[in-house]
């Protein structure tokens, strides 16, 4: 959130990158672990597809928070 971000909707969105960085810490480190082979792959693949569908979500309304002026970028 170092990018400028101010405003009462700045500490949600840091309260939500924090807790989504506690799972996925949580996902790679306990959950992961127990898989095997192939069921481990595909779990890979689906939490990347998940974060970047989550990425692109975030950036694209940081940028539309932006262009409105609640958000200096």
């Amino acid at each position: 959130m170092g990018a400028g971000a101010s405003g009462p909707g700045a500490s949600r969105a840091g309260a939500g990158l924090t807790l989504t960085f506690a799972a996925l810490a949580k996902l790679f480190l306990f959950d992961l672990a127990t898989l095997d082979g192939m069921f481990r792959v595909l779990a890979f693949i689906g939490v990347g597809l998940l974060l970047l569908a989550a990425g692109t979500r975030y950036a694209r309304a940081f940028a539309e928070g932006a262009q409105r002026g609640r958000v200096e970028a």
